[in-house]
């Protein structure tokens, strides 16, 4: 996020509310209370307090966030491909289930991951102080 933007969740000044699952999803990502707080009032929140309240996770300078997301995709793209999915796959689905049940779709996940063998090529790579070259 720019770090001169702002946000708000306007909808109740209009006599609307959030949806599209605004509300759930902003609820998810920061907690009823502080959701609550920004949807009933419909108070604007600069860059710094969003990201102390997890709205956000990066601030860039004026200008930069652009940059800054290539920045970010770039050093994504260059892990392995494979782990990156299966990763990114546990991280959504567990928001719906319990620990147990998050931790029995990572041990299942991180099991197809090792078998698809991605992982010898990062390990070699490691062991042989080189960049890993993932197939994908």
């Amino acid at each position: 996020m720019d770090r001169t933007a702002q946000l708000c969740f306007s909808e109740v000044r209009l006599g609307l509310m959030p949806d599209w699952g605004g509300g759930p999803y902003l609820t998810k990502l920061v907690g009823s209370a502080i959701a609550s707080d920004l949807i009933l009032t419909a108070r604007t929140v600069n860059a710094e307090e969003a990201l102390k309240i997890g709205l956000v996770n990066r601030v860039s300078g004026k200008g930069r966030s652009v940059n800054e997301a290539l920045k970010l995709a770039e050093q994504i793209a260059q892990n392995g491909p494979r782990a990156v999915r299966h990763a990114l796959y546990v991280i959504r689905q567990s928001r719906g289930l319990s620990l147990e049940k998050a931790l029995e779709l990572e041990a299942e996940t991180a099991a197809e991951l090792i078998a698809s063998g991605e992982c010898m090529h990062g390990i070699t790579a490691f062991m042989e102080k080189k960049k890993p070259e993932f197939p994908d």
